[in-house]
């Protein structure tokens, strides 16, 4: 989520790269968690993306196994 002006701005597509940092992992383990569809992407042009919600999706999935 980015502020401009006090505005919210809420990303629709996130690169890798946000991605990651969302994640608190490395770029390249997030493009291993998309080449094994973990986690969906989509290309646009040259660029991979990938939705905020499945971050969520991700997370909420991975935090049970966290403690187990």
């Amino acid at each position: 989520m980015e502020t401009e002006n006090n505005i919210t701005i809420d990303r629709i597509l996130l690169s890798v790269e946000e991605a990651a940092l969302r994640l608190g992992m490395s770029k390249s383990f997030v493009y291993d968690l998309i080449r094994t569809g973990v986690i969906p992407s989509y290309k646009i042009g040259r660029r991979t993306v990938v939705k905020p919600e499945d971050l969520e999706t991700f997370k909420e999935e991975l935090e049970p196994n966290l403690f187990n």
